[in-house]
């Protein structure tokens, strides 16, 4: 009677073990992929000139995960085939001796990895490391070969290695390249909307990368869910690269890609764009209108000289509240309108004028406007002003009261008082 009671309670041992052996198996899976997909996420981020820690801290655990998945499956299947062609050829049985079959180890199992890494442009020292890595990787696998007493213990021994190679090639694609994303337009609950590069999301957040022209900034945002009420994402056929080395405390953009001719003025336009984006009066990154910046461009230097106002250039009229509310209509469209100065710099000779004007009757609907200005007729709070201009950007407005308002940025090619004081 004792030994059958003793011989279920070792079956019960033995399937909890199995168990636990399971479970931890699992887990050890988990935790590998996720630093696997965090590894390379922090050098996506990196090439990005994005924040790593903090973003990392913010991104859903989906996001983590599937990275890891992605960038592992390579290997995986480099892995897989590796052991079908083993297996047909009959290595199931006994040790794993023989020359041929470490050629076909290390031909299917490291060197496509390795060619497909070269092949995608890594920078020198990425190429160095991955070669140095490919080179680790074929030794551990020549070992795995030799001492693996059957063909199980081998088949994870390959898995093993070769998955965690394509995981450091993986790393080393995206070190300093620029990154293939999604783009995402993302419409708020308040009425505002925004848009950015899309890093993850997830039943409660959406974490965007800004960007000025699909360049990001520096910047990160992650919006709680609750708030977004349509999200539409897109593939565009740039891939995203830093707008300059520093661009949130110093402005920088690199415009070293374009022609000399044209470096003054994208300098000009894309500092513009980057302080609008990055001001922190804006509840989220306003949208910016390429279809203005494209105008601007063409036009640039009627907006960039200090002149006399030219009341009747042609233009669109249209009021603060049209242009806040239709902002869309107006895109890459030079427009008329006119509001009441609430705050405005100081005049320079070397910078234009930024002013902030409200619907004279309305205070809900606001707009800031750089236009160049005569050294005899700054603008100053409290005039009603007409002004020509591009609507660059729209957003909604929080004011250090905690207010909320819609308020459009423009750049203006002249501003006139309407009523000039005697």
């Amino acid at each position: 009677m004792q030994e059958p009671a003793r011989a279920q309670s070792g079956t019960r041992t033995d399937t909890r073990r199995l168990v636990l052996e399971l479970a931890g198996a699992a887990a050890g899976i988990v935790v590998f992929v996720a630093l696997v997909g965090g590894g390379v996420i922090s050098a996506r981020l990196k090439s990005l000139g994005l924040p790593i820690d903090s973003t990392l801290a913010v991104l859903p655990r989906e996001t983590v995960l599937i990275a890891g998945v992605r960038v592992l499956s390579g290997g995986l299947l480099a892995a897989l085939v590796v052991i079908l062609v083993l297996w047909v050829l009959g290595g199931r049985g006994g040790r794993f001796r023989s020359a041929a079959l470490y050629g076909i180890v290390l031909v299917l199992g490291v060197v496509p990895l390795l060619a497909f890494t070269l092949a995608s442009g890594v920078t020198t020292g990425m190429a160095l490391a991955s070669v140095a890595a490919a080179s680790v990787a074929a030794g551990v696998l020549v070992l795995v070969v030799v001492r693996s007493p059957s063909f199980g213990q081998l088949s994870v021994g390959i898995f093993v290695v070769v998955a965690t190679l394509g995981g450091v090639l993986a790393f080393a694609r995206a070190w300093d390249q620029p990154i293939a994303l999604d783009f995402a337009d993302v419409q708020l609950r308040d009425g505002g909307r925004t848009n950015g590069f899309l890093l993850g999301e997830s039943a409660s957040v959406l974490v965007l990368a800004p960007d000025v022209l699909y360049r990001t900034i520096g910047r990160t945002v992650a919006i709680p869910r609750s708030e977004v009420i349509d999200l539409r994402l897109s593939r565009v056929k740039q891939r995203a690269t830093p707008i300059g080395p520093n661009p949130v405390s110093n402005f920088t953009v690199d415009v070293s890609r374009f022609p000399a001719a044209r470096r003054k003025s994208e300098k000009v336009v894309q500092q513009t764009l980057l302080r609008i984006r990055l001001s922190a009066q804006w509840k989220h990154s306003p949208l910016i209108f390429r279809q203005s910046v494209a105008a601007w461009r063409r036009g640039f230097d009627q907006f960039a000289h200090i002149g006399r106002p030219h009341p009747h250039e042609p233009g669109q009229r249209a009021t603060l509240r049209d242009l806040n509310e239709q902002t869309p209509i107006f895109g890459g469209k030079i427009v008329i309108t006119r509001g009441r100065v609430l705050e405005a710099t100081p005049w320079a000779r070397t910078e234009p004028q930024t002013v902030v004007l409200r619907e004279p009757d309305a205070e809900r609907y606001l707009a800031t406007c750089e236009v160049w200005r005569p050294q005899s007729s700054p603008l100053k709070p409290g005039e009603d002003v007409r002004l020509r201009g591009l609507v660059l950007a729209a957003g909604v407005f929080v004011s250090g009261a905690g207010a909320e308002r819609n308020r459009v940025a423009m750049v203006c090619s002249w501003a006139q008082e309407v009523n000039p004081r005697r």
